[in-house]
């Protein structure tokens, strides 16, 4: 648990870094519609792999879509401490349905919500490049289980 705790704050101080950098002031907007489809377009697949890795327990499908920034934050070693955390506090996977999208000039935000056995209340947000082929940068989940 502690080294997810460590992953993500790591992950957030990069992130937030990376963005005061270009652009201290970027201003991130809810998208709907059409310009949320054009997201979830290319967001569902990746999302949709990283969640089959992550119920098969196959690290190279959870990580496929993932930058390279990621993939060193998210090794073998982390990802099967997830697996372990999540089996023993969330219990099997059930499904999950898109939250909300949230889009700034560098990266979209799409937050799922996802029900597990043992948790109805987990959210996974997921960040993904602007720019082509919109990698995944960023991984977080919470729920009132994980945070015990």
């Amino acid at each position: 648990m502690k080294k997810i705790f460590i992953l993500t704050l790591t992950l957030t101080l990069i992130l937030a870094g990376c963005s005061l950098i270009k652009a201290p002031l970027t201003k991130t907007t809810t998208l709907e519609g059409d310009e949320q489809q054009q997201v979830l377009d290319y967001a569902t697949p990746k999302a949709d792999n990283l969640i089959s890795g992550l119920v098969t327990g196959d690290y190279s499908v959870f990580s496929a879509d993932f930058s390279q920034t990621m993939k060193t934050g998210m090794d073998q070693a982390a990802f099967d401490e997830l697996l372990q955390t999540f089996s023993s506090k969330l219990g099997t996977y059930r499904t999950h349905e898109v939250n909300v999208v949230l889009k700034n000039d560098d990266y979209t935000t799409v937050a799922y919500k996802m029900i597990f056995e043992k948790d109805d209340a987990v959210v996974m947000r997921i960040v993904f490049d602007n720019q082509e082929p919109h990698l995944i940068s960023g991984l977080w989940f919470d729920s009132p289980e994980l945070r015990k």
